[in-house]
């Protein structure tokens, strides 16, 4: 039963991705998915967790479009929206992992 709830929860969450990554472009969608790799390494995140995190970043990304679509660049407008933006989606991101993994994330060496 713990086998088909993780495959149901898997394809609901690969069907979710999907919609978000129809409003990405190709070049979006690869450092989305580079971003979420590199996530799963240092977090040692699961099947479930990847996906989830995954799900949550593609939509980071479709929000920020609409926000680069919809504010002039440089502007104080611009930049409160993806201040705002950023602080959601890292709420998001803390529930959907362990204390332990977003430490691990938010200690990792910086490129």
């Amino acid at each position: 039963m713990r086998i088909v709830k993780s495959l149901v929860l898997g394809l609901l969450l690969m069907a979710s991705v999907s919609v978000f990554a129809q409003d990405l472009n190709p070049k979006q969608k690869e450092k989305v998915t580079a971003e979420v790799e590199q996530m799963s390494q240092v977090m040692e995140l699961s099947k479930s967790e990847k996906a989830k995190v995954l799900e949550i970043k593609m939509e980071q990304a479709v929000e920020g479009n609409k926000i680069q679509k919809t504010t002039e660049k440089g502007s104080a407008e611009r930049k409160e929206a993806y201040q705002a933006l950023g602080k959601k989606y890292n709420l998001k991101l803390k529930e959907a992992v362990s204390k332990e993994q977003w430490k691990k994330w938010l200690s990792r060496p910086k490129n």
